[in-house]
């Protein structure tokens, strides 16, 4: 997580936000059919691949996620739309912790019981059906020009990591 957050603030400079967010919106529908197969194939290795994937998929994106804000909305409505975009990250992953307990039932509804192959199907659908809706929505963020479009890349992660952390400190 700490070595994404140069890559991070590189990507919503380099690169408009908006494409940023389409972009790693739909890398996360790849990531989590992925996670489907790790989930059919029961491999422990390729679900923590994914759970790792997700977690820096999620580091890569925030900058450009909430650093679109500023962009996008008058100075006067920040703080409300900084509220709101709190609301749509913390309201979705309550709702779809909810909706998975609900969902593993239907793929294993015993301790080291075969998966439900109907079930799986079914969790399948919701899981990327969010996935590709949350793309589909992130096509219509309003497309502005990259902040620093001839930013370089610091191929130093680990010294920009411990800087940082520095700065931080």
């Amino acid at each position: 997580f700490l070595l994404c957050a140069g890559p991070a603030g590189y990507l919503a400079d380099r690169f408009p936000k908006a494409t940023v967010v389409s972009a790693f919106r739909l890398i996360e529908a790849l990531v989590l059919g992925c996670g489907l197969v790790a989930i059919t194939t029961q491999s422990p290795a390729l679900l923590f691949t994914m759970i790792v994937a997700t977690g820096a998929l999620t580091a890569l994106f925030a900058p450009a996620k909430l650093g679109s804000l500023p962009e996008i909305v008058r100075d006067s409505q920040l703080s409300a739309a900084n509220g709101w975009m709190g609301l749509m990250v913390v309201l979705p992953s309550a709702v779809g912790f909810l909706v998975g307990n609900l969902m593993y039932g239907w793929v294993q509804p015993t301790p080291g019981g075969p998966i439900v192959v109907s079930g799986l199907i079914a969790a399948g659908a919701i899981i990327m059906t969010m996935a590709l809706g949350g793309w589909i929505g992130s096509l219509f963020i309003r497309r502005l020009p990259a902040v620093d479009p001839r930013r370089p890349w610091n191929w130093n992660l680990l010294g920009e990591t411990w800087s940082s952390l520095k700065v931080l400190s």
